[in-house]
């Protein structure tokens, strides 16, 4: 459009009740924004007035090549997003204060011991609703540093196709949301730790992941990971987390070579902070795993299962979930390189154990509540 045409926003506006999606596209290059001549901090501020809440597509390619690439895409979409939002509430609320001050005057002396007890009643509640707020919020905040601590990704394979497998049930999905919507709706943005603002980028990266939206996961991924370096939380068990699922990712898209160097990444930071013996650590070594079994490095790939499967049986017992998605991607490897009893035996037993947990969530679902 700004080829053709320009004049964006009054564009934009009148053509507002037929857009579902907008491209992104600097012109002239249609390379990211900040490269060519669209003021895009105008227009996601103008979209962001509109309180437009859709997509926003990258169709786009990056202005530089590799990592530096990336960064520069990373810094072009923080200052362009990085407007000031004008509120018109607190000036408006100023001139109807003023206004009433002067109509209400000749009231005051009257009012002032009902005003008093008025204060008195609401400060009274306000201190109830934010003790109340807070306890909610820190619930919800301690509920989710503990399923940091035991929650991490797996790759399973499934055939030809292997992808991200987050051991998720019912408890973490409400944790999750529980946590979500404290941080959006009860707290602050200044209340905020750097820790939890990281942690809300990975989120968004993991969610762009789920959906298959590869690029902007990319990007999310990758601003996490710089955001957590620039505040000093390397030591962070998401910080690993972050280099884990970038393997996933790039392992996903066919980028082996990057894919080796996260998830090796992830096994270095998690055996240095967590140990050799740590669930975190399993889950880098069945990734890895997966991994060299994708680029035909069959030893290294047995190797690592071998080494996971010990670990998980350690740390999760040996009828986990997490026991099982291991066993299924080692069948499948097995599979593939003509050991085909091994492969039946390993796969059956995986099976054998999903079962049971299937029953046992069933069994758990049917118990009456007292």
């Amino acid at each position: 459009m700004q080829r053709n045409e320009g004049n964006l926003i009054n564009n934009i506006d009148a053509s507002w009740d037929e857009i579902a999606y907008f491209q992104i596209g600097d012109n002239p290059g249609r390379k990211e924004p900040t490269t060519g001549e669209i003021n895009y901090k105008n227009i996601f501020k103008h979209l962001y007035d509109k309180g437009y809440k859709g997509i926003m597509g990258m169709e786009h390619g990056n202005s530089k090549e590799g990592k530096e690439g990336e960064l520069a895409l990373i810094n072009a979409y923080r200052e362009s997003d990085n407007f000031k939002i004008v509120k018109t509430y607190g000036a408006m609320k100023k001139i109807i204060l003023v206004g009433s001050l002067l109509t209400i005057t000749s009231l005051i002396c009257e009012a002032q011991l009902g005003g008093l007890k008025d204060r008195l009643v609401e400060k009274t509640k306000q201190a109830a609703q934010k003790a109340a707020k807070d306890k909610t919020v820190g619930k919800a905040d301690a509920e989710r540093d503990r399923l940091d601590s035991v929650d991490f990704n797996y790759a399973i394979t499934v055939i030809d196709n292997s992808g991200m497998m987050n051991i998720r049930d019912f408890d973490e999905t409400l944790t999750k949301s529980a946590y979500a919507a404290s941080n959006f709706l009860l707290k602050e943005e200044k209340d905020k730790t750097p820790a939890q603002k990281c942690r809300a980028i990975l989120d968004a990266a993991e969610n762009f992941y789920q959906v298959r939206q590869y690029k902007p996961a990319e990007i999310y991924f990758l601003d996490a990971k710089l955001s957590y370096e620039a505040e000093g939380l390397t030591n962070n068990i998401n910080y690993s987390k972050v280099s884990a699922d970038l393997g996933l990712l790039y392992a996903t898209m066919g980028r082996y070579n990057s894919a080796e160097y996260y998830s090796s990444e992830a096994l270095s930071i998690r055996e240095q902070t967590l140990g050799k013996s740590s669930k975190a650590y399993a889950s880098s070594l069945n990734n890895l795993a997966v991994l060299y079994q994708k680029t035909a490095r069959f030893n290294e790939s047995e190797k690592y299962f071998d080494e996971a499967l010990q670990v998980v049986q350690e740390q999760l017992g040996a009828e986990s979930q997490e026991y099982a998605i291991v066993l299924n991607n080692q069948a499948i490897l097995f599979s593939e390189i003509g050991r085909t009893e091994q492969a039946v035996s390993k796969l059956n037993t995986a099976i054998s154990i999903l079962d049971k947990l299937k029953k046992k969530v069933v069994r758990n679902q049917e118990k009456p509540s007292i």
